[in-house]
Formats: structure tokens, sequence, C-alpha cells
């Protein structure tokens, strides 16, 4: 992507590096930069990650983790089932957004993922698919 990104309509430059950016184009409305399927996959092993390394309850962590890993496979086939990728993590966010885990002193666990999750939204967008985060 080059460095500089601009909209019709109010003319929006956005510099520097622009991956998974939003861009506001003036008028009220934004735009989310799309993300590859492999480029998913990685925010999903991120995502993956975070919920392993967390205090959750074992039986809440061993099922977030599978529907998660469900998308993250999802996210590695050449054609992904988007929409089977988007129930998954839908399960898995139930699950995340109940926990009242804190981490870090003061940011819940819900708080560490869900920037994660929503730089995965714009993938399964283009499918027409939301997490409803």
């Amino acid at each position: 992507m080059s460095n500089q990104v601009t909209a019709s309509q109010g003319s929006v430059a956005v510099g520097g590096n622009a991956n998974n950016a939003v861009f506001n184009l003036g008028n009220g409305n934004t735009t989310q930069q799309q993300i590859t399927n492999t480029e998913a996959g990685e925010l999903l092993k991120q995502l993956r990650d975070l919920v392993a390394a967390s205090a959750l309850p074992e039986e809440d962590k061993n099922k977030a983790l599978r529907h998660i890993e469900t998308a993250r496979e999802e996210a590695g086939e050449a054609a992904p089932d988007k929409a089977h990728a988007a129930k998954s993590l839908e399960k898995a966010v139930k699950i995340l957004q109940g926990s009242g885990e804190v981490v870090d002193g003061t940011l819940t666990l819900w708080g560490k993922v869900q920037p994660v999750l929503t730089r995965i939204a714009p993938w399964l967008a283009e499918a027409g698919l939301a997490l409803g985060l």
C-alpha cells in the first residue's frame, strides 16, 4: 500500500504505514483496510495466545480456544468459510465478554482481545458478516 491514501469528497490523506488503518472520510463514514487470510490467521493466533495465557476458568478457556482455533483454521484455507469463522468467533466473544478477568492491573481480558477482534472485523465484513463488537 502506498504511504498516502486520499479519499474523494473531502480529500483526507493518511501518511505513513496505513496497514490495518481506519480512515475517516470526513463525511461521517469510515472505512477499514481489508486484510488477507494470512493476516487474519496471524491475528487469530494472537487472540489464541492472549486467551491461553489468561486466568479464565479452564472450561471457559478451553471452549474459547476451540472456537478461536476453528476460525484460525478457516483463515488458513485457500477459500475460507468466513461465515463459519464468524460463527465460531461469536461463540468465543460471548465467553470472553462474560469474563470479568483483570489482566495487567486494570485492563480486562476483554479489553485486551477487543482490539485484535476489531482488526479481524474487515476480513469478515468482506463476506457481509459482523461480530457485533
